[in-house]
């Protein structure tokens, strides 16, 4: 049967001096075996070959059972390439074997030599390539020796022409049969008859002095050796002239230093003894299944060694980062002081380095990664337990369920990066900083170390449970992230853990104490720790609360207690809320409870216990206040005459007490309503709140030094105990006040004020003291008992009309003047029917009453003046007859009459002087009278308020009522011609009560005088009155005057028309001329003039209505001869506007001149500013012409009369289409103007009338009297 003997490939580096056991190894060529133990390397079927060399041989070795066969047809074969490079296929010789049996390897290098044995030992050759076949008969010094089954080999170097180093490969075959490989290769069986396998493995060696063959792991690499010192990517740094690669296996050579000066690579490095590899700070890449070893030194610098899979590490190696992706050995002397990455991958397989005081174990392994060798499980130190763990990259890290220790800190990077951590303990001796996930897998954290640790990161933290269990009790562990745990999941053994973050945990349950050596700490606003179960929390270390907020039990009687000397609870802001109580009953210098700000809220829930306080300072617990407050929210249930919600006591040893600040509040919006609460404190207060509708009764004299502050309920002092004010202090009140004595200091000055807040039950009775002058300071204590003086009955106050309660004052050290006391009172306090400006104020001391000045009284309040003396002190109206008032009889009167009110007195009982007030003042002389003269306009209730000089009060009232009075009119001054009537009166009974009587006078003239409107005939202008009376005896009067005058051949002529009269006639006003509209709307004709005769009365004249309008115009005349109406002449019409236009009959040259304007509205349209344009008219007296002139110069517009009679060319002539004819009157007259055409005949009639003296104008349109159009030249 064929059978493979053996097979392999080895590189084997020739020539440096070392320290390792193999070569320099000279082989002795006698059968025996005498190759060092780490010259070997182990084939496969039982096989072993064996590699060395010295300054002029290379020596090998086979043991093998084949080798013992004797067989002519079973060979050792051995190929070396002598001149290896990177690339193994590069450089001289072939990669195809000889051929034996028809069967041709192909080789894994270009191989220079062939070296074959035959087992019969008849043949030995060492044949080479010559560039196109293998040549046979390089055979000097080629020596061969077999001794049973093992036969050793010698080649001179200088047959393969002396190289440094050479590639390797060897197999025993069977040229009869399959081949076998022995050695790196697969062994294989049934092969085809021959040599029908390529080797696919080879060994590389450097031929130096003191090199061991070093064959684990060094199959396919390079070999390459250090030359000099240099730079490692430097070719003359090493054997062959070329650097490293990544399937190089490099040996640093004693007294050699190479620097990694720039990135690097290589399979495997060695650094023997006396040889430096220096990192610098680049990165020195290793390829996988690397070896690294380290016999010299080993300096990582700032470097990296990366492996790009799996590795082993020999020897003390101290490294700064290295990055694994595969399986890494870092044996039993590797040390990380940087960075060990572990990358997708990547593992430590079987030992773990140690990690350095600065190192971090980095996962970075994108994806799940189960922790193994390289954190030691179980373990505080050695060997696999990390200083700093990171993870990166995506990465999960599972810790399992073994304890783990991270002697620093603990990192999960942002983004997709989880630990889930043990079910044991996490053990972390730094800080922890989460931006990814953490999964506590129910187990526990603990943090240890010293100094400041803290918990930081993005994300919050969901602890299961923690411990905090650092060097001593001052060091800190901060959560400056927020944190989640489980219910009562921390346990305080040593150190601080301080909440600087938004975390709501609840980290106590049940009683719980934090030890000497342990705090807690609240530092943010969003803080909350709440509380888990009932119980109480024992503080003998250090609690401190800066902010947020902080709940202690959850049962009523549930406490803080300070009870240790080394027990200090600190509240600098925050909240701090006690199911119950808080109690300090043991304490040491500097400890003890400090409130510098925050609240302390104690019982909100309750407190039953009939010795402890709900806020409880022995005398041996320190407490030391200096800001902040103390609420105490619910009152002691317990009735226990002991029982108190604030007990403050003495000192005692080391428990000094002192309050510089803050406030403590009675009660809050949580109050329980009814239950009062009660106050013991030997110690004086800052600020005290009262906020409890059922009060706080004093066990013991209150002092506030600076605002003592009611918004709800009482503070009961009872008689014997007192709430003192002292200097610069102050009382703000909303409601409540002191149910007792209360004292307040005075300060010496000038009107030095206080109020003294005091009362009784729900009642307020606060007295305000004004002193005039201190001139020595003191205090004045106040207070007010309800009900009458028990004297007053020795008094001589009226004790039916009194303020049923009484002040008590008294002073101490005070030095004073005088002072004034205003009284307050209740309104419940008052006696019905009290007048409160009756009020006096009397002094009971030494069995006998003062009666005092009174000042300032209102409804609630009276003062006292210019007091010199305390005592006590009640107000009361004195025994005196009751005030009264009398306003007198009611009065009827007439408008614009007066009467004299008030009684006969107006005013009687109470003690005069009196005063009085009428009102309203309207229709009053003096409203201050008793007896004031009365005129009002319309009917009145006039009311008097009479007071006493004891400022009581009395009320009538009177009433007046008045007639309205007639309206009298003896109508508007008319002219009349002399023997002609005129009736006189118009509308002379408006207003006042029928029936009405009259009486005009003078009689002459009047046909009666005691009718409502008399005919009137006087002889000359005579001026009458009418006096009219009605049915209440009301009376008005009037007059008129009527002139008497001759008004011969006068007439009245009406124009309707414009301003701008173009051309007027008498008898006609052209309908084709725009005529004028006083309210801006077009007037549009035909229009009409109107003649009349003036007859005596007043004249009336009917217009045609024009336009629908509704105003009416008046004129007015100055010839003082002449009386033209002064009235608004109605028109016949409801509408148009009417034009009145007197022309009267005078003798020349005396002219006149006439108004006409726009008055009062008649159909409901306004008149308007434009209206009031007076329209100014001359009439010439000469010529009849009729002009338009202003007021101001219509002097200047009368036209001259004309001396005689006169008929004027018409013009134009012909006409075309109309004519104008003027014509002149010396005197009034009829005119009658006509035309005729040239035979005669009557045309058309164009005037007849009568015509005032002056020139006229008459326009003709050339028409007849038919209507027919008049050729012209008529």
């Amino acid at each position: 049967m064929a059978r493979l003997i053996g097979g392999a490939c080895i590189i084997v580096f020739l020539n440096i001096p070392g320290v390792f056991a193999g070569s320099p190894n000279t082989i002795t060529i006698d059968g025996n075996n005498d190759f060092a133990a780490d010259e070997v390397v182990a084939g496969t079927s039982g096989s072993a070959w064996y590699f060395t060399w010295d300054a002029s041989n290379f020596y090998f070795g086979i043991s093998a059972p084949d080798v013992a066969a004797n067989s002519a047809t079973k060979f050792v074969l051995l190929y070396i390439d002598s001149d290896p490079r990177q690339n193994p296929l590069s450089g001289n010789g072939s990669s195809t074997g000889e051929t034996y049996n028809t069967q041709t390897p192909g080789l894994p290098f270009n191989a220079d030599h062939h070296f074959r044995w035959r087992t019969d030992n008849n043949f030995t050759d060492l044949m080479s390539w010559n560039g196109s076949g293998w040549v046979s008969g390089n055979n000097s010094g080629v020596q061969a020796l077999q001794s049973g089954a093992f036969v050793e080999y010698k080649i001179p170097r200088s047959n393969l022409g002396n190289p440094s180093q050479i590639y390797v490969c060897g197999a025993m075959i069977n040229e009869q049969g399959g081949v076998e490989s022995t050695f790196f290769l697969t062994p294989q069986s049934n092969a085809p008859e021959g040599y029908d396998i390529d080797f696919t493995h080879y060994f590389g060696f450097a031929l130096v002095d003191n090199n061991s063959a070093g064959f684990a792991g060094n199959e396919d690499t390079y070999p390459i050796a250090s030359v000099a010192s240099g730079d490692y990517s430097a070719g003359a740094t090493w054997t062959g002239g070329v650097a490293p690669h990544f399937n190089s296996n490099v040996l640093i050579q004693n007294g050699h230093t190479v620097s990694l000066e720039a990135d690097g690579a290589a399979k495997h490095l060695t650094t023997i003894a006396g040889g430096t590899f220096n990192g610098d700070t680049n990165v020195l890449t290793l390829a996988s299944n690397a070896i690294l070893t380290n016999n010299g030194t080993f300096t990582a610098g700032a470097g990296t060694v990366s492996f790009s899979g799996s590795g082993e590490i020999t020897g003390a190696i101290e490294f700064n980062v290295v990055d694994i992706a595969g399986g890494v050995d870092f044996g039993s002397g590797a040390t990380i002081n940087g960075i060990l990455r572990i990358n997708t991958g990547g593992y430590v397989n079987t030992n773990a380095p140690v990690y350095g005081n600065s190192s971090t174990l980095l996962y970075n392994t994108g994806g799940s990664y189960n922790v193994s060798a390289d954190w030691t499980a179980n373990a505080s130190s050695g060997a696999g337990v990390p200083q700093n763990v990171q993870l990166s990259n995506g990465t999960t890290l599972n810790l399992l369920s073994d304890n783990r220790t991270a002697r620093g800190t603990v990192t999960i990077d942002a983004g997709s990066n989880t630990l889930n951590s043990t079910s044991g303990i996490l053990t972390i001796g730094g800080d922890f900083s989460n931006n990814g996930t953490f999964n506590h897998n129910s187990g526990n954290v603990t943090f240890t170390g010293s100094g400041s640790r803290s918990i930081t990161g993005n994300a919050t933290t969901n602890f299961n449970t923690v411990t905090v269990n650092l060097n001593d009790a001052t060091s800190v562990l901060e959560a400056l992230s927020p944190i989640t745990m489980a219910t009562d999941g921390l346990t305080l053994s040593q150190g601080i853990l301080k909440i600087s973050s938004a975390s709501t945990i609840t980290p106590f349950a049940g009683s719980t104490t934090i030890p000497a050596t342990a705090g807690y700490h609240l530092n943010h606003a969003g803080a909350v720790s709440n509380w888990g179960g009932s119980g109480s929390l024992t503080v003998q270390g250090t609690l401190i609360i800066d902010d947020g907020e902080m709940t202690v039990g959850s049962s009523s009687g549930n406490e803080l207690e300070l009870s240790s000397s080394s027990s200090v609870a600190t509240i600098n802001g925050g909240t701090l809320k006690l199911a119950g109580r808080v109690r300090v009953s043991g304490s040491s210098a500097g400890n003890g409870l400090l409130i510098n700000g925050g609240e302390v809220i104690v019982t909100t829930v309750g407190n039953g216990s009939s010795t402890i306080a709900g806020f409880n300072m022995n005398a041996t617990g320190r407490f030391i206040m200096t800001g902040g407050s103390v609420t105490i929210e619910q009152a002691n249930s317990s009735t226990g005459s002991g029982a108190s919600d604030v007990f403050i006591g003495g000192v005692s040893g080391a428990g000094a007490k002192s309050i510089s600040g803050g406030t403590f509040r009675f009660g809050n919006a949580s109050t329980t309503a009814g239950s009062g609460m009660r106050l013991n404190s030997q110690l004086a207060f800052f600020n005290v709140t009262i906020d409890n509708e059922a009060g706080v009764t004093l066990q013991n004299n209150l002092t506030v030094n600076n605002t003592l502050t009611f918004l709800s309920g009482n503070i009961n002092t009872t008689n014997l105990l007192s709430v003192t004010i002292p200097a610069g202090g102050a009382v703000v009140r909303t409601s409540g006040h002191v149910a007792g004595n209360l004292q307040k200091h005075f300060a010496t000055g000038s009107n030095v004020m206080r109020t003294f807040e005091i009362g009784t039950g729900s009642d307020y009775a606060p007295v305000d003291i004004t002193i005039a002058s201190v001139f020595g300071a003191g205090t004045m204590t106040l207070r007010t008992v309800a009900g009458d003086h028990p004297n007053i009955s020795s008094s001589d106050f009226n004790a039916a009309k009194s303020i049923n309660r009484h002040w008590i004052i008294s002073a101490s050290g005070l030095s004073i003047t005088t002072y004034d006391a205003t009284f307050h009172f209740a309104n419940n306090d008052i006696d019905a029917g009290v007048n409160a400006n009756a009020l006096n104020v009397g002094r009971f001391a030494g069995g006998s009453w003062t009666y005092l000045t009174t000042g300032v009284r209102t409804a609630t309040s009276t003062q006292a003046v210019a007091l010199g003396n305390f005592g006590q002190f009640q107000v009361a109206e004195f025994n005196t007859p009751d005030l009264i008032a009398d306003a007198g009889v009611d009065k009827t009167i007439c408008s614009g009459a007066s009467t004299v009110i008030g009684g006969a007195p107006t005013a009687s009982g109470g003690t005069s002087p009196y005063t009085y007030s009428w009102t309203p003042i309207d229709g009053l002389d003096d409203a201050n009278l008793a007896n004031p003269t009365a005129s009002p306009t319309s009917t009145t209730t006039y009311t008097v308020t009479v007071t006493d000089d004891n400022n009581n009060t009395a009320m009538d009232e009177v009433v007046i009522t008045v007639n309205e009075s007639p309206v009298a009119s003896a109508g508007a001054d008319l002219a009349t011609t002399s023997g002609v009537s005129a009736k006189i009166g118009a509308n002379p009974t408006a207003n006042g009560a029928g029936p009405f009587t009259y009486n005009w006078n003078p009689a002459a003239g009047l046909n009666s005088t005691t009718v409502a409107n008399p005919i009137a005939t006087p002889s000359s202008t005579t001026t009458y009155e009418v006096t009219v009376e009605d049915a209440n005896g009301c009376i008005a009067t009037d007059q008129v005057t009527v002139r008497a005058g001759n008004l011969v051949n006068s007439r009245i002529k009406a124009i309707i028309g414009p301003t701008n009269l173009y051309d007027p006639v008498l008898n006609q006003v052209r309908a084709d001329i725009a005529v004028r509209n006083i309210s801006s709307a077009p007037i549009y004709g035909p229009l009409t003039a109107v003649f009349r005769t003036l007859t005596p009365g007043p004249p009336t004249i009917t217009i045609p209505n024009a336009d629908g309008g509704g105003e009416g115009l008046g004129c007015y005349y100055d010839y003082t001869m002449l009386l033209g109406p002064d009235e608004v002449l109605s028109p016949g019409e409801t509408s148009g506007y009417k034009l009145w236009i007197f022309q009267e009959h005078v003798t020349p040259p005396v002219n006149f001149r006439f108004f006409a304007d726009v008055i009062e509205d008649l159909d409901g349209i306004p008149k308007t500013a434009a209206d009031d344009q007076p329209l100014a008219l001359a009439f010439d007296l000469h010529n009849g012409a009729v002009q338009e002139h202003s007021a101001a110069n219509l002097a200047d517009n009368v036209a001259e009369i004309p001396n005689t009679y006169a008929l004027h060319q018409n013009h134009p002539n012909p006409f075309n289409p109309s004519t104008t004819m003027q014509f002149d009157m010396p005197e009034a007259a009829h005119v009658t103007l006509k035309i005729y055409n040239s035979v005669g005949q009557l045309i058309k009639q164009v005037a007849s009338g009568n015509y005032a003296s002056g020139r006229h104008k008459v326009v003709w349109d050339a028409t007849d009297d038919h209507g027919g159009q008049v050729s012209t030249g008529v």
